[in-house]
C-alpha cells in the first residue's frame, strides 16, 4: 500500500475558544470560590465536549476523541439525557437541544437497520444494540455510518450488548420526557423502546439477563459466543483463557452480580409497553456483601465505581428507599444509600488526604481494566493499578451532601496539583497516573511502555465516562433534574412501580 500523491479532507466542525468566556486553565477553575461554581464550570465544559464529540451523519457520540470511525451507542444515551437539563441551564436553546436529539432518534428509528445479519445493522431482530458503530464497509462494498463496527480481518469483533442498549434507552426515555409535549418525539421514542424484546433476553435457568450476542459463531477465547439462541446467532458463553465451550456444552454468560447497568435494563424490561418482564432480573442479580471497609455494602463485580453510580447518581430517585427484597426472598437494599456506603469504604481505603475511587480506565499500554479493590468488590482478585479517574469523582457528586463535598474537594486538589489533567476545550481528561514506575510494580504484566517512570496523563476523552459524570453534576446543580425528568416517562414510571411497589406475581 502507498499513499496517494494528492489528497484532501473535509472540515466537519470549526470551533472558537472565547478568551473572555469560561475558564481556560486549571488555575482559573480552582480559583472559583463556591462548590456550586466549580461544578457548574466542569459540567458545562463536559456538555460542550459531548456536543463536539459526535458523528456528523447520525448525531451519535464518538467512543473517544481520537477515533472518528468508532461510535458508542451507550455513550449516546448520556448525550440524549443531558439535552433537556442543559437547555434548562441555558447552555443550549431548547430548539437546538431538540435538533440534536431528534437527529439521533431519526437515525435509530429505521426498520432497515435492525436484523440478525452480521453487517449493515445497528442492532439485532430482538432490539439489542451493538456496543460500537462505525464506518461499516458492508463487506467492503461501501460505507454506511452508524451500523455495526467492522474491522478488516475480524468482522465479527463487536457484540450486541444488553448493557449498552439499556444505557441508550434511558437516554431516549429521558429526552422524550424532557420534550413531553412534542408528539413526534414521543412517537419515535415509543417505537425505539418497544423494539426491544426484553422477555426474550432472560436466561430461564437463572432469571438473569444474557450479557451479549453475536450473529455468527465466535469460539476464540476469552470472548466466547457459542451458546446458540432460539432466534439465531449466539449468546456469549462461559469459557476460559484456553478454550471456548462447544455449542452442546455452552452455558450463557449472564449479568449475575448486582450492577447499576443491569438494574437499568431491569427497569426498562419491567416497564416495557410491548415486551415486559417481571421484576425478576432486578432481584435475581446476586447481592453479595463486601468485607473490611465495605462489609455493610452490596458489592459489584469487579468493584469499579461506575458500577455503583451509573444509575444511583444519575437516574434513580434517591427517595425510593428499600426495594422489595424480602418479597423476592433476598435482602432489601436502598441502592442510593448502598452507593454512599461504598464511597465511605473507598474513603477508608484511600491514602491520607486523598480520595481514590477505582474505576474503569484504558491503561498506558492500551489495556482496558475495570479497576476495584477486593474489600469493595465481588472479585477477590480485583486490581487497582494506581491510575486515577477524575470522572469517578464527578460521578460521586450526584450522590449529594457529604459525598459531593468530599468529591469536589478532591477535584480541586487534582486541578491544583495536576493541571495537565485539564484540557481547555474538553475539560477534565479521562485518567492519570502519579508515576509510571509504580504502575509497572502494580501491573507487571503490562506491555513495554514508551517510558517507565514519571507522570502520565491519558490524552483522550471518552464520552461514556464523561456523559455519566455530566448527568451526576446536573443533578447536583439543579435539584435532581435528570432523575426527576427520567421518572416522568411512562416506561420508567411503570418499571419502578413494578419493582418497588407491586407484590411478586
Amino acid at each position: 500500500m502507498s499513499n496517494p500523491a494528492e489528497g484532501g479532507f473535509h472540515v466537519e466542525f470549526l470551533g472558537f475558544v472565547d478568551n473572555n468566556g469560561p475558564c481556560l486553565e486549571a488555575e482559573c477553575i480552582v480559583s472559583l470560590e463556591g462548590d456550586r461554581e466549580i461544578v457548574a464550570a466542569l459540567a458545562r465544559r463536559d456538555f460542550e465536549a459531548l456536543l463536539r464529540l459526535v458523528d456528523s451523519t447520525t448525531g451519535a457520540s464518538l467512543d473517544r476523541t481520537l477515533f472518528r470511525d468508532l461510535l458508542h451507542w451507550g455513550a449516546t444515551g448520556w448525550l440524549l439525557s443531558a439535552l433537556p437539563a442543559a437547555a434548562n441551564q441555558g447552555w443550549i436553546t431548547r430548539d437546538e437541544a431538540r435538533a440534536v436529539g431528534v437527529k439521533i432518534l431519526q437515525f435509530v428509528d429505521n426498520d432497515d437497520l435492525w436484523g440478525d445479519e452480521p453487517v449493515g445493522k445497528l442492532g439485532n431482530s430482538r432490539g439489542v444494540m451493538y456496543r460500537f458503530g462505525g464506518i461499516d464497509p458492508d463487506r467492503l462494498d461501501g460505507p454506511l455510518t452508524g451500523t455495526r463496527k467492522l474491522d478488516i480481518g475480524d468482522i465479527n469483533a463487536v457484540e450486541a450488548s444488553i448493557i449498552d442498549t439499556a444505557l441508550f434507552q434511558f437516554g431516549v426515555a429521558t429526552f422524550a420526557a424532557g420534550f413531553s409535549m412534542d408528539q413526534d418525539i414521543q412517537m419515535q421514542a415509543r417505537r425505539i423502546l418497544n423494539r426491544t424484546h426484553w422477555d426474550e433476553l432472560i436466561d430461564p435457568a437463572t432469571g438473569q439477563f444474557f450479557l451479549g450476542w453475536k450473529p455468527e459463531l465466535d469460539d476464540v477465547p476469552p470472548g466466547c459466543f457459542t451458546a446458540r439462541t432460539a432466534f439465531g446467532g449466539f449468546w456469549t458463553s462461559r469459557g476460559d483463557d484456553e478454550r471456548c465451550p462447544s455449542e452442546e456444552e455452552a452455558v450463557p454468560l449472564t449479568i449475575d452480580f448486582w450492577t447499576d447497568e443491569g438494574a437499568m435494563a431491569a427497569i426498562l424490561a419491567a416497564g416495557s409497553e410491548e415486551h415486559p418482564t417481571s421484576p425478576q432480573p432486578w432481584y435475581h442479580m446476586w447481592r453479595m456483601f463486601g468485607h473490611g471497609a465495605c462489609m455493610d455494602a452490596v458489592v459489584t463485580f469487579p468493584g469499579a465505581w461506575f458500577t455503583y453510580t451509573f444509575l444511583t447518581a444519575t437516574y434513580l430517585d434517591p427517595t425510593l428507599g428499600l426495594d422489595q427484597g424480602e418479597e423476592w426472598q433476598t435482602i432489601p437494599i436502598d441502592w442510593t444509600q448502598n452507593a454512599i456506603e461504598v464511597f465511605s469504604g473507598y474513603q477508608l481505603l484511600s491514602p491520607p488526604d486523598t480520595l481514590i475511587l477505582p474505576d474503569a480506565v484504558e491503561l498506558p499500554d492500551t489495556t482496558y481494566l475495570a479497576q476495584g479493590l477486593p474489600e469493595c468488590a465481588g472479585d477477590a482478585n480485583a486490581k487497582f493499578t494506581g491510575t486515577r479517574t477524575p470522572y469517578s469523582l464527578q460521578l460521586a457528586i450526584g450522590l449529594g451532601n457529604q459525598v459531593a463535598m468530599a468529591a469536589i474537594a478532591e477535584l480541586r486538589q487534582i486541578l491544583s496539583n495536576r493541571p495537565e489533567v485539564w484540557d481547555p476545550i474538553f475539560g477534565l481528561l479521562d485518567s492519570f497516573h502519579p508515576n509510571l514506575a509504580d504502575f509497572l510494580v502494580n501491573f507487571p504484566e503490562s506491555q513495554a511502555l514508551l517510558r517507565s517512570e514519571g507522570r502520565w496523563v491519558q490524552q483522550q476523552v471518552q464520552p461514556l465516562n464523561k456523559g455519566g459524570a455530566l448527568l451526576a453534576q446536573l443533578n447536583y446543580l439543579d435539584d435532581g433534574i435528570v432523575w426527576r425528568t427520567t421518572n416522568q416517562h411512562e416506561v420508567i414510571q411503570r418499571g419502578i412501580d413494578r419493582i418497588y411497589r407491586q407484590p411478586q406475581q
